[in-house]
């Protein structure tokens, strides 16, 4: 022992170089966790699963669904490959005017799902539909029973299939899943009497 110096009689370790900072929580103390943090994760929790429930039931109650344009026949409206919003002509009026998504038959031949525009109204209560971009009405008629919903919106199809939106948003999606909360926050609280 040399004089001034206080020599431990248990070698250091390399592993207490890197151990970190000492625990902010003295020995023997229990370790506090704020209620509220506990009532923000509940109240959290509960807001989530209300959004998600009422999203469910918008879009059963209004019959929101998707379909993609296939062919140029709605230019400029909408384009081949963009994705079209529609709901049920159930909630929405359907008119002359109206774009809508349907299914019907010609000549014996079922007519797979189209996006057209409805230019007239038959006595018989058919519509009579035409593409934007076509200069003749379609050759078929649509009953009512056919129309599968109004087209309210729509989003570009390219948009959608973009590898940097996609990108951006799983980077969204993990920044926000990994950021640290609050309550993980490892600075000790302030005490009285010190800044």
């Amino acid at each position: 022992q040399t004089a001034g110096v206080s020599m431990s009689d248990e070698p250091a370790r390399l592993s207490d170089l890197f151990d970190g900072p000492p625990p902010l929580t003295a020995p023997g103390q229990p370790t506090t966790v704020d209620p509220r943090s506990s009532w923000r994760n509940v109240l959290d929790w509960a807001l989530t699963i209300a959004a998600t429930v009422g999203v469910i039931l918008l879009i059963k109650w209004w019959g929101v669904s998707l379909n993609t344009v296939a062919t140029d026949s709605m230019m400029p409206t909408y384009k081949p490959t963009d994705i079209v919003i529609m709901v049920s002509p159930e909630r929405v009026p359907v008119g002359v005017g109206s774009p809508i998504v349907f299914e019907t038959e010609f000549n014996g031949s079922h007519i797979p799902p189209h996006v057209h525009r409805i230019v007239e109204a038959n006595p018989d209560g058919t519509w009579r539909t035409r593409g934007d971009n076509n200069n003749a009405p379609d050759p078929w008629t649509v009953h009512n029973e056919g129309i599968k919903g109004v087209v309210i919106a729509s989003v570009p199809g390219a948009l959608l299939r973009s590898p940097l939106l996609i990108g951006g948003l799983i980077f969204l999606i993990v920044a926000v899943a990994l950021w640290p909360s609050r309550e993980n926050d490892p600075s000790p609280p302030p005490q009285d009497g010190v800044s």
